[in-house]
């Protein structure tokens, strides 16, 4: 093989690679931004339940919704949330809380996010939970 010819095999080889490493690496980026957009959903319905905003159910949540909440027996739909959040709502305000990320896996328009919180509420007889 020729010194022009090797020139044009490396030089094919190394944009091959390159644009396989872009592509991967574009991919990363799109996943990293499809989290933090998830991520960031989370923690706006947190902050909108927190400030007694009801309207995040109907907002953020899809009709086929699944969620299943730690004080809960099994998962609830959209309308269980819809119900339990107008109760939680007559019997408690927010104070405060926080979120802690365990894992968000994004498919297509799908997000699965695993986390843990901690949270505080003012209870109807002014005693904090």
């Amino acid at each position: 093989m020729d010194f022009n010819s090797w020139r044009g095999t490396l030089l094919a080889g190394i944009l091959l690679s390159s644009s396989a490493g872009v592509a991967a690496q574009d991919a990363l980026i799109t996943e990293a931004d499809d989290q933090a957009a998830v991520w960031a959903a989370v923690e706006t319905i947190w902050a909108a339940a927190e400030r007694g905003d009801s309207n995040w159910v109907e907002s953020m949540l899809s009709a086929d919704f699944m969620g299943w909440p730690n004080d809960s027996p099994a998962p609830r739909s959209k309308a269980s949330v819809r119900m339990w959040n107008r109760f939680e709502q007559e019997q408690a305000k927010g104070i405060t809380h926080e979120l802690f990320p365990l894992s968000i896996v994004v498919h297509g328009d799908m997000a699965v996010v695993h986390y843990l919180y901690t949270n505080a509420v003012q209870l109807k007889d002014k005693s904090t939970d």
